[in-house]
């Protein structure tokens, strides 16, 4: 079966203009009336509504973008698109290969994601270099909840890489359904 609209991803820049990052070690929620979906993250980040993208691929320009962000290169994305077709664990597999040549279309190199699951929701997970900004690498999750599509893009650049890698995981790891 073949989504007619087709999945959606963007790989991203985060750009935020205005919004200095705290500091202090706790935690905050993710909890935007506009997504589905609830996740804990560390106070220096900033959320923000002005994501953009240095590539996009796949057939749903509808979709809802948000940042957590680090600074304008770090940080995590998540997105949402409404599908014309239903994913589920019983059907997962069957769209893999749609998945891993629109991740591939994305990065410009072959790239097979690993099954994942999160908040109880199936999906793939890959891991790979951005072409953008250079030295930059991605953590992606594409995860289903029947008809809705969420993408949990984590970017990092070398320079902050430890401190996005522990965010990431504290967001998958924390990741709930609403």
């Amino acid at each position: 079966m073949r989504l007619r609209s087709g999945f959606g991803l963007l790989l991203f820049a985060l750009t935020v203009a205005g919004m200095g990052c705290g500091g202090g070690g706790s935690e905050k929620t993710f909890d935007d009336p506009s997504f589905g979906l609830t996740f804990d993250y560390p106070d220096e980040f900033e959320v923000s509504d002005d994501v953009s993208a240095s590539i996009q691929v796949g057939g749903a320009a509808d979709g809802k973008s948000k940042g957590v962000r680090l600074d304008e290169k770090n940080g995590i994305v998540i997105q949402s698109y409404e599908l014309n077709a239903e994913v589920t664990e019983a059907n997962l597999g069957q769209f893999k290969p749609q998945l891993d040549a629109l991740v591939t279309q994305g990065v410009g190199t072959a790239i097979s994601g690993r099954r994942t699951t999160a908040a109880g929701l199936p999906g793939y997970e890959y891991q790979f270099d951005l072409p953008r900004p250079a030295g930059a690498r991605s953590r992606l999750a594409i995860l289903f909840d029947g008809r809705t599509q969420y993408t949990v893009n984590c970017q990092y650049t070398e320079s902050k890489r430890r401190k996005v890698v522990d965010a990431c995981g504290k967001a998958l790891e924390t990741l709930e359904a609403k």
